[in-house]
């Protein structure tokens, strides 16, 4: 944690599934599932990357590849933010997803959700320390929820709290 403070614009890394989605409990929030991850990561258009169709991930878009050797600050690489304005959904670092990782259910659902439980939680994203075929919107990866690592963060989910519409008396 004493390294992670010197770098207060880089996202958290090194924790484990259950210390983030704690965080994100205490934030007031959650985890997102794989299903919210990717639609934030392809934009509302369903994109090939975060950032449209084309042109292909280049390092000008996303930190992957071990060229820094390490994660760096939120929003350094604007080229590849989405529509949307989310920044390093590929890249960067792995990000903790709600769900258990498990083969996607059969009849295309529009949100599916993943097994009600597992042995692994699903990452999503890629990092710094992976090559391009790793670093892909459609990647999936199933990981040890105990387990930390240097290049595994998370982002935190709220649900969207829609204004009623009433009509005066």
């Amino acid at each position: 944690w004493e390294r992670q403070q010197q770098y207060p614009n880089r996202p958290v890394v090194g924790v484990s599934w259950f210390e983030a989605a704690a965080y994100c409990s205490w934030a007031g929030g959650r985890l997102p599932s794989e299903a919210e991850w990717e639609r934030a990561a392809r934009g509302p258009r369903g994109n090939r990357y975060p950032w449209g169709d084309e042109p292909p991930l280049d390092a000008s878009r996303a930190n992957y590849g071990w060229v820094l050797v390490h994660v760096t600050p939120v929003g350094l690489y604007p080229g590849g933010s989405t529509s949307e304005t989310l920044c390093d959904m590929l890249g960067n670092a792995w990000e903790w997803c709600g769900d258990w990782f498990g083969p996607y259910e059969a009849g295309g659902q529009e949100d599916p959700t993943g097994p009600r439980d597992g042995k692994y939680k699903v990452l999503r994203g890629g990092s710094w320390y992976n090559n391009p075929l790793l670093v892909r919107v459609s990647i999936r990866y199933g990981f040890d929820p105990a387990n930390r690592f240097h290049d595994i963060g998370f982002r935190c989910a709220r649900e969207l709290i829609q204004e009623s519409s009433r009509s005066e008396e």
